[in-house]
């Protein structure tokens, strides 16, 4: 491995570990804010709103970068495949989630994000129009709110186990007992994202918050409408 592809993939290891995972826990933490309701959403909604484009900027290029050389890699691992030096199931379902959470990211960015940051758009207006997306039901099946369940599930892997390879990539678990501890983190990490993001789109989706015990859909619960995203 040359000098340049090794520092490229540092870097890599690095804008997945800290900017993608920042932006992550962003988008969960709105949705568990949306799942409140409109009021809350749109008082929560203020700060992120305010956040210069300087900023925006600064993070959105390292994840820019961690998209377009996972990309790279993963076409490079189809290629070798299947070859005496194919990667590993984990590295192919390393990629194969970073591409899921690409068009995830997309996705929130197009529907959710850059309207939310638009001059004078109104915040629970954006949210009405996610969870009538997540709330939309083919032939009785809420075949949205699977999906994002599914794209949440591959997120939470992505994560995880990309703190795993991060931390193995900067030397930070020398020892079996690091490396033991380090995979503990992660899935610790990927779990809890999956629970929180799963709670969220649960919620947006039926109205019913899995954390309210007992309780009854507040409305918007899974209309029986076709359509797809906004």
């Amino acid at each position: 491995m040359s000098k340049l592809s090794y520092r490229l993939r540092l870097l890599h290891a690095f804008a997945g570990a800290v900017p993608f995972t920042a932006f992550m826990l962003l988008d969960l933490w709105a949705n568990a804010k949306a799942a409140e309701g409109p009021a809350a959403f749109e008082h929560a909604m203020g700060w992120p709103r305010r956040v210069p484009l300087s900023a925006l900027i600064a993070l959105a290029l390292p994840i820019l970068f961690h998209a377009i050389f996972g990309l790279w890699l993963a076409v490079r691992a189809l290629s070798q495949f299947p070859t005496s030096t194919s990667p590993s199931p984990r590295h192919v379902l390393q990629r194969v989630t970073g591409l899921i959470a690409l068009v995830y990211v997309g996705l929130r960015l197009k529907t959710f994000w850059l309207p939310l940051w638009t001059p004078g758009s109104v915040a629970s207006d954006v949210r009405s129009e996610w969870v009538a997306w997540a709330s939309t039901t083919w032939n009785g099946m809420p075949l949205a709110a699977y999906a994002w369940l599914l794209a949440l599930a591959a997120i939470a892997f992505h994560l995880g186990h990309g703190i795993v390879l991060a931390a193995l990539r900067f030397g930070l678990a020398p020892t079996r007992r690091h490396r033991l501890v380090v995979t503990a983190v992660g899935a610790l990490v990927g779990t809890l994202a999956f629970a929180f993001g799963a709670h969220g789109a649960i919620a947006l989706a039926t109205g019913w918050s899995p954390l309210a015990l007992g309780s009854e859909p507040s409305g918007g619960a899974c209309a029986p409408q076709n359509g797809t995203a906004p």
